[in-house]
């Protein structure tokens, strides 16, 4: 067998594969095999019938085309395992030459990950600033605020609505929802999506009923609702006041282990710390990747673009329904886009997106960034337990691809924490800065 791979533009491949008969007479056994089977002829077993017979009663043609197939799906396996290629999406097999007892000529053009010419990404990566994490006694104060109400214990009123009560109510307009009964509740005091709606509850009794015209603001979230005025019919179905605990020693031990309110506090500042410490490195790391991928150098396949685009829009059109309760379709109408439209919007942030992923790959290989066995399958299992059983599970997800997701997911995680130890806070940049002008004034006594 010969084989001779050429480059082609777009990171192509082009695969030309000579094969002689010999080497596709195991081929040809397995395709009669196969065609064998799905045969019936008086006097043999169903499989049992002998090569010859088949070849008269199928035709050669037909075996030979299944055991080119064969042969095909091996030989590519093999192209792609010897020459360590990362292919992109299904092979195109065109059969140049086909005849029985003569050699077979093939040609197989695939897309691969394309090179990827990176900078001296680890110069970028320890150029970009961390920023020194803090934690303001606001923060802390309005986390036991939170923690406060969350606490809060609620009672039936029969008096009418004030300030800081917790109300349950309906409102309908043939302007909102094509006329049908909404419910809704809320805290009076902390604003709502509808203007006004406060003012006019503050005073109402439960079962009360009341009509009222509102107007909405210009750049109000529901464009259809927009600097219209409406009718609206509002019934108080219910109003409980809050009680909220007081803020002190023991109730910081009635919330678990702590000594006192200062103990609470502490754990309060620690948390929002380490919370504030992730949101950095998150940003650390995305603007390395975004920096290096800048400065690299890489042809992206349009199959990996056609992909990502199509790939985001299907996202859209899942979540645009759940997140603003209107359909993707009523979602372009009202962004006077169709769905080409959207598709090159989305282009600039798709080649981004793209690019960056391309040149995290490549320098995961360059830093050898491995996952362990051990933290594949402690991974994989926090998503199994999801499930009830593992054959639950692989209803939704074939194992061998949760096992390759995982691995991804935990490479490129590792290859970000690496490229993000790289980088020094401010304060030690200071230092640097500070040893450079001393090194410099020594000089200039020398």
């Amino acid at each position: 067998m010969k084989i001779t791979i050429n480059n082609l533009p777009q990171s192509k491949k082009e695969i030309y594969v000579f094969v002689p008969f010999e080497e596709l007479k195991k081929s040809i056994d397995l395709a009669a095999k196969r065609l064998g089977e799905r045969i019936k002829i008086d006097g043999f077993r169903e499989g049992k019938i002998p090569l010859e017979i088949i070849k008269e009663k199928v035709g050669k043609d037909v075996i030979l085309e299944e055991a080119i197939r064969i042969k095909t799906q091996e030989i590519y396996r093999e192209i792609v395992r010897d020459n360590n290629l990362e292919v992109i999406g299904s092979p195109k097999v065109n059969i140049i030459k086909k005849n029985w007892e003569e050699p077979v000529e093939l040609k197989i053009e695939v897309t691969v990950l394309p090179e990827v010419k990176l900078p001296d990404y680890k110069k970028i990566a320890s150029s970009v600033k961390r920023k020194k994490v803090e934690v303001k006694d606001s923060e802390i104060e309005d986390t036991l605020r939170w923690i406060q109400k969350s606490r809060a214990k609620f009672s039936a009123k029969i008096t009418p609505v004030e300030k800081g009560d917790f109300v349950i109510f309906s409102y309908q307009s043939p302007e909102i929802a094509g006329g049908k009964e909404q419910k809704d509740q809320f805290v009076i005091g902390e604003g709502h999506l509808l203007p006004g709606i406060e003012e006019v509850l503050i005073g109402m009794k439960p079962q009360e009923e009341k009509e009222v015209q509102l107007t909405f603001p210009q750049n109000h979230i529901y464009k259809e609702l927009a600097g219209k005025t409406i009718k609206l019919k509002i019934k108080v179905e219910s109003v409980q006041k809050i009680e909220l605990p007081q803020v002190n020693d023991e109730w910081a031990r009635s919330l678990g282990n702590f000594e006192n309110l200062e103990g609470l506090k502490k754990s309060v500042r620690e948390g929002i710390k380490k919370e504030k410490e992730n949101v950095e490195s998150q940003r650390v790391q995305a603007e390395i990747l975004e920096k290096i991928a800048d400065k690299s150098e890489v042809e992206i396949p349009q199959i990996l673009i056609d992909l990502e685009t199509e790939n985001t829009v299907n996202d859209l059109k899942e979540r645009i329904p759940r997140m603003l309760g209107i359909s993707f379709e009523k979602y372009l109408e009202q962004a006077n886009l169709t769905e080409e439209k959207l598709k090159e919007s989305l282009l600039p942030e798709v080649i981004k997106k793209i690019k960056e992923f391309l040149v995290l790959q490549e320098i995961k290989k360059r830093e050898g960034v491995k996952a362990t066995n051990q933290e594949i399958e402690e991974e994989a299992n926090k998503f199994l337990a999801q499930f009830k059983s593992p054959e639950e599970a692989e209803k939704v997800i074939d194992p061998q691809t949760l096992i390759n997701y995982t691995r991804e997911r935990i490479e490129n995680k590792k290859t970000l924490q690496l490229l993000e130890r790289m980088t020094r806070n401010e304060d030690e940049k200071e230092k640097d800065k500070k040893k450079e002008k001393e090194k410099e004034k020594e000089k200039e006594k020398e």
